[in-house]
């Protein structure tokens, strides 16, 4: 689509700005508000989106009270590990509920779930 392009660098731009270092999401928004309502973003869905696709991380979460070894395994695991098997088991024909309970992705998510525990 045209335009398609400038929007998406713009948004890029957006992450870029988003570097939470006593900023909060307050002060973002009235920083950026003239390119959020020229563009319509929905600053709910640009922060989900964010979330999710591990563009954004929010402050004080569990991770950043582990000590750095296991923060650094739990954020290997939680973005690299984890979703590359689930990736590969499901190329293989797998289902989605049979990748969920195969042994090494069981123990990944074990492995996973004691350092969450652990904060």
């Amino acid at each position: 689509h045209e335009g398609d392009e400038e929007l998406t660098q713009i948004v890029q731009g957006l992450y870029c700005c988003m570097d939470g270092s006593g900023h909060t999401l307050e002060t973002f928004s009235e920083e950026h508000e003239a390119e959020i309502k020229l563009y319509s973003i929905s600053l709910r869905h640009f922060i989900t989106f964010g979330l999710l696709w591990g563009f954004l991380q929010r402050v004080g979460s569990y991770v950043q009270e582990l000590p750095p070894e296991e923060a650094a395994e739990f954020e290997d695991l939680r973005v690299v590990r984890i979703p590359a098997l689930k990736e590969a088991l499901t190329k293989t024909g797998m289902s989605s509920s049979d990748v969920n309970k195969d042994k090494q992705v069981k123990d990944l998510v074990k492995r996973l779930n004691e350092l969450k525990a652990k904060r």
